[in-house]
């Protein structure tokens, strides 16, 4: 729809939505009308794109679909949805569609619609791969596509609906951003953002009461036992509602909480967030941020290195774009000192002399921001010899740097007597494991890495990472492999690694394979191993590391899972469990959201034609990614893939399971399963042989068993 005055069309401050049935013959329409509240005159039509997304479509008053050419004001992009792209990114995307080569992508590829003629010869190249520009590959791609000649000239900006639809971006203007932190800032002054800050993670007010107006319209639709939850302890000892949130802004629907907890009056108003540790909710602090900073602007000197304030300033910006990155950063790190002319608290972020901190070398220089992304200061490392003996180990501590503004450096500033900043006391080391977790280091006062005798006090198994093996667990395992007797078996076989002298003869035996104790086989076996002698007698309990290194697992003990739940949950209650079952195979949503967040951070190492692939099909009919997945919940990597496929939104969202049989695909249903049984209690007659309850509960829990087993069973059936 396209007229003259298209663009200098808006809706009206107070607009509602109403399903326009007459837009399309679907039972369930992608557009929607748009009314005035006062009025039943149509203002506008929206389509809805498959990113959730709405574009305002073009009025159309003649056969052709042409651009229009007259604009109220000097237009520097395309506006699709609520996404800009300005004419500048436009122009790049171009040039690498111009310098493509066919044989390292399948773009540009024809178009495809009913915006263009079939025959019009118009290719379609996409512009952004995720926050970046495409630049080749089978590679998943956003909704946003340049539309070319075959000489590959622009003609056209679209968006991508539903049913292969494709909607027509509209030529606007949008006024240049602000930078994440910009130090002398005249022209833009954005309204300031309040919010709350848990560590380093900061939750925007306006998110917060968009999620109190959701948790409202749906807590009546959520089943028992699931948020929002009614709490009255500390810190806010009043009556109120709690719901766990993503650091996002998202609320929770399934799968692993994490610690953020959103919290909200009886009558869905904002509180707060807070953070979920130990039983224990802790609040978080209430900040303002201002986008216009006032930075430090001095440069430092760091020991023999002068920092000058563009370096400080760089390191700053790349600080503020990672403060509430999704990836477990360790920088910017929290900062406890003080003395700096600012209110804290504080983040550090590595300071380089070239580029900006990548996660590799770490270098010996921070800058020190405040909440704001405001230059405070700037610390560095100090090493020294203890006692003045090259022979006697080094000691590191971090130091303040001299503010160059301030005058000439005090005699012995970075001497002896240096000043030690507060709060950066190393508290432990973690190494990454396997599994993406990270196990907790334990301290060696000795030359020998025996647990010590206070590590056995009130203890009832082993810690590894997050993983909690009971001493009864331990063990089943001992005994499996204790009972070992294959003629040719893959384990125990013999310890290797740094933990323990070469010549001990110690072996190993996997504690599990899959979700179920290890029996025998080389597939599916997680991290955690048994160490046992030579006469298999028990050891220790270790988990492998990504350097396949060893890790000891430490002597801990748990409490029972109702010390553990959430308030006021009840401890007779056992907890849910969802997810998605397909026949006697349940895929649990705790492993699926993990495996969402590994396809997310390996998508991008994949080669052509590798996993996650696009779908759009039946029985989803929007574009999504899928990715074999194998009975136990592990994503495939390489071999036979089985029939069972991992679906997810563009975004990494989990969608659900299927089955993939003849070239189609079945979704499996959604299941929730509880472990509080309601069995039938009664005796059955079966023919002429009467089969007692605890018969059928014995037979019912071996079923249960080997639901998920790793091999063929015939039964359960």
């Amino acid at each position: 729809m396209e007229d003259s005055t298209a663009n200098q069309m808006c809706f009206s401050s107070e607009p509602f939505v109403f399903l326009a049935l007459t837009v399309s013959i679907d039972p369930v329409t992608t557009f929607r009308v748009v009314f005035t509240r006062n009025s039943r005159e149509a203002v506008g039509v929206i389509g809805k794109i498959t990113t959730d997304d709405y574009v305002k479509c073009i009025r159309k008053d003649s056969s052709q679909i042409e651009p229009l050419h007259s604009e109220p004001v000097i237009p520097n992009g395309y506006l699709c949805g609520h996404k800009f792209f300005t004419d500048e990114i436009l122009q790049k995307s171009l040039a690498l569609a111009q310098s493509s080569k066919p044989e390292k992508s399948i773009y540009p590829c024809p178009y495809f619609g009913h915006l263009y003629q079939a025959d019009s010869g118009y290719l379609m190249w996409p512009i952004s791969r995720g926050n970046k520009l495409y630049i080749s590959g089978m590679v998943p791609v956003g909704p946003y596509y340049l539309i070319l000649t075959n000489k590959i000239q622009l003609v056209e900006v679209v968006v991508r609906g539903f049913n292969n639809n494709f909607l027509r971006c509209i030529r606007s203007r949008q006024l240049p951003k602000v930078p994440v932190s910009d130090p002398h800032s005249k022209l833009f002054v954005p309204p300031p953002k309040s919010g709350f800050l848990c560590g380093k993670t900061f939750f925007d007010n306006k998110v917060l009461q968009d999620n109190a107006e959701i948790a409202k319209t749906q807590a009546g639709k959520t089943f028992k036992g699931q948020f929002p939850k009614i709490y009255s302890g500390s810190p806010y000892n009043v009556k109120c509602l709690i719901w766990p949130i993503f650091k996002d802004g998202i609320l929770y629907r399934r799968g692993t909480k994490g610690p953020y907890r959103f919290i909200f009056t009886l009558d869905y108003k904002v509180i707060g967030v807070a953070t979920w540790a130990k039983g224990n909710l802790k609040a978080c602090d209430k900040i303002t941020i201002i986008a216009n900073k006032k930075h430090d602007t001095s440069d430092y000197l760091c020991d023999k290195i002068r920092i000058v304030h563009q370096q400080l300033f760089l390191a700053a910006e790349e600080a503020c774009k990672k403060m509430n990155a999704s990836a477990k950063n360790h920088y910017p790190a929290m900062y406890k000192g003080s003395g700096f002319n600012s209110e804290g608290p504080f983040f550090t972020y590595p300071v380089l002399q070239n580029g900006v901190y990548r996660l590799s070398h770490v270098g010996a220089d921070r800058v020190v921001i405040n909440t704001n992304c405001e230059i405070v200061g700037a610390l560095t490392t100090l090493i020294t010899v203890i006692d003045g003996d090259p022979k006697n180990e080094l000691t590191k501590r971090l130091v303040k740097c001299h503010r160059i503004d301030d005058g000439e450096v005090p005699t012995g500033f970075f001497g002896a007597n240096a000043e030690t900043v507060d709060g950066i006391d190393a508290v432990d080391v973690v190494d990454q494991i396997k599994n993406d977790d990270y196990a907790k280091c334990i301290r060696r006062e000795s030359s020998h890495t025996k647990p010590s005798h206070s590590e056995l006090e009130n203890s009832n198994g082993y810690l590894c990472g997050h993983e909690f093996f009971t001493d009864e667990i331990l063990r089943q395992s001992l005994a499996l492999a204790q009972s070992s007797v294959s003629e040719k078996p893959n384990y125990p076989c013999p310890y290797f690694g740094r933990l323990y002298p070469e010549n001990s003869g110690n072996l190993m035996w996997p504690i599990l394979k899959g979700e179920n104790l290890y029996r025998s086989g080389k597939a599916h076996i997680g991290p955690y191993y048994l160490i046992l002698n030579r006469e298999r007698q028990f050891v220790d309990v270790v988990v492998k590391s990504l350097t396949n290194n060893f890790l000891r697992c430490i002597r801990s003990g748990q409490p029972s899972k109702e010390q553990e739940s959430e308030p006021q949950s009840k401890p007779t209650l056992s907890p849910l469990k969802s997810g998605f079952l397909c026949g006697k195979i349940f895929f649990d949503n705790n492993v699926l959201q993990k495996d969402a967040e590994i396809a997310s951070s390996q998508a991008g190492n994949k080669f052509p034609g590798e996993y996650p692939k696009e779908y759009i099909g039946p029985p989803y009919n929007e574009k999504c990614l899928i990715w074999p997945i194998f009975k136990d919940g592990s994503l495939y990597r390489r071999g036979v893939k089985g029939p069972y496929r991992f679906v997810l939104t563009l975004d990494y969202k989990v969608i659900g399971v299927a089955v993939w049989t003849e070239g189609k695909l079945l979704a499996c249903d959604e299941k929730t399963i509880t472990t509080e049984k309601n069995h039938d209690t009664s005796d059955y007659q079966c023919n002429k042989q009467r089969f007692s309850h605890q018969q059928l509960v014995e037979a019912a829990e071996e079923a249960c068993v080997r639901m998920k087993a790793p091999s063929r069973n015939l039964y359960p059936a």
